[in-house]
């Protein structure tokens, strides 16, 4: 056994047999189990970058300030439908595009190749024509040995 499959065993053992002197800084470094990574500390003001120090954009905190998700204390009530992200598109709006992308499409089709179904059926000429080339040379092979 290599001496990590030892130590690893001899740790495992340890722990089985119900020692409780040892830690997590016995098999770990100390520099390991603490965090070397400050938190920054609460901020009362909407949008603060703690790195930057200020608002990010005031428009923006203002707005999200008065309207952003409040603490009160509940769970939210889900059964709220969201309103639209969007502006919704109108009737005649919605025609107009469908026209639009109908046309697109129509133009998109005569541009198109009309040669894939003579394609298909040249090429299933060409797979007949193969196969029964095939099946002959496979005969004449066997006839002539």
């Amino acid at each position: 056994m290599t001496p990590q499959r030892l130590a690893g065993a001899a740790a495992i053992l340890a722990l089985l047999a119900g020692c409780n002197t040892s830690s997590v800084s016995d098999f770990a470094p100390a520099s390991a189990t603490t965090s070397a990574v400050a938190t920054p500390a609460a901020s009362t003001t909407p949008l603060e970058a703690p790195v930057m120090g200020g608002p990010l954009n005031a428009d923006l905190a203002k707005r999200n300030a008065s309207s952003g998700p409040a603490n009160s204390g509940s769970y939210p009530n889900l059964n709220i439908a969201p309103g639209a992200a969007a502006p919704q598109l109108t009737e005649a709006e919605a025609t107009a595009k469908k026209a639009a992308l109908k046309a697109e499409q129509a133009a998109v089709a005569a541009a198109a190749p009309a040669a894939p179904a003579d394609e298909a059926t040249r090429l299933k000429k060409l797979a007949a024509s193969h196969a029964k080339d095939t099946l002959k040379e496979i005969e004449q092979d066997g006839a002539g040995q």
